[in-house]
């Protein structure tokens, strides 16, 4: 599948790496299939394999809609931040994402910058950068199909240091 991205240019998407979404994600029902690319424009491959957070090879993914070409999430392992869920599915939730006994299930994060004078207190934000802590991405990576899960009862208010964080990501 041939796709023209506002910000990578013109891809092919193999098939086998279309993400599914049934729900769709927040407020855009109507886009289901996406595909996970990094900042090299190189669709990811460490997806399929289950990894501790410190093994990923880039810090900043991007969901790339392939139903609107035009629409790009940035987002981020949540241990990039030091930030761990203790996310228990739902039997509803297992059926959307069709998983079984052995499935590994990534968690991912949505991350948006704002303006220098934007600081908002319902989000996390450091450097004008916030990660949408309560609405974090489940992606089975077996059936690839994966959903946005909202967390309405989370009442961190934490400040992510996302210099610091990549800072201690990076090999010595």
């Amino acid at each position: 599948m041939k796709i023209n991205s506002t910000r990578f240019g013109h891809l092919e998407i193999d098939d086998k790496r279309i993400l599914t979404f049934p729900q769709g994600l927040l407020g855009l029902e109507g886009l289901t299939r996406y595909t996970l690319l990094h900042e090299e424009n190189h669709v990811v491959s460490d997806i399929n394999q289950p990894r501790e957070p410190r093994e990923f090879e880039h810090i900043v993914h991007y969901l790339q809609s392939i139903d609107d070409p035009d629409l790009t999430f940035p987002l981020v392992d949540p241990s990039v931040f030091g930030f761990d869920y203790d996310l228990t599915l739902t039997d509803d939730d297992s059926r959307i994402l069709q998983v079984t006994g052995g499935d590994y299930v990534a968690v991912m994060l949505i991350v948006s910058k704002y303006p220098e004078d934007a600081y908002r207190s319902d989000k996390p934000v450091y450097n004008n950068i916030s990660a949408n802590i309560n609405g974090p991405l489940i992606i089975n990576t077996r059936s690839r199909i994966g959903m946005q899960k909202v967390l309405p009862n989370i009442k961190y208010n934490v400040i992510f240091h996302a210099e610091e964080a990549a800072e201690q990501r990076m090999p010595s």
